[in-house]
């Protein structure tokens, strides 16, 4: 991820997060993301965010992942916004894998 993208997913990250008063203690948390200084490292652009975290975003704060990376609302026809729905409504670890395995894939179309 460029610089200027990353640093606009990452300035979105951060309104999500303070939009519902979380700190990034809570996030990382509740994400199972190791340190604090790596949710910062989002939030500041200086290191990717890894699909997981993106669809985890997604689903906890009901925003599309198209708003998440660009900035725009999805017309709900994206794929990956169709697995993160999928996503959100599984109950079985092992489904969620998978799901997860499955958008991973899409990354790189």
């Amino acid at each position: 991820m460029d610089f200027d993208l990353g640093a606009a997913v990452g300035a979105r990250l951060k309104e999500l997060r303070e939009s519902r008063g979380l700190s990034q203690k809570d996030v990382s948390n509740e994400f199972v993301i190791t340190g604090r200084s790596t949710l910062a490292n989002y939030e500041l652009g200086i290191r990717d965010v890894p699909i997981k975290i993106l669809v985890l975003y997604s689903t906890k704060f009901n925003v599309s992942t198209d708003w998440i990376l660009k900035g725009e609302t999805s017309s709900g026809n994206s794929e990956i916004d169709e697995l993160v729905r999928a996503y959100s409504s599984i109950n079985n670890e092992v489904v969620k894998k998978a799901v997860i395995r499955q958008i991973e894939g899409l990354e790189n179309f």
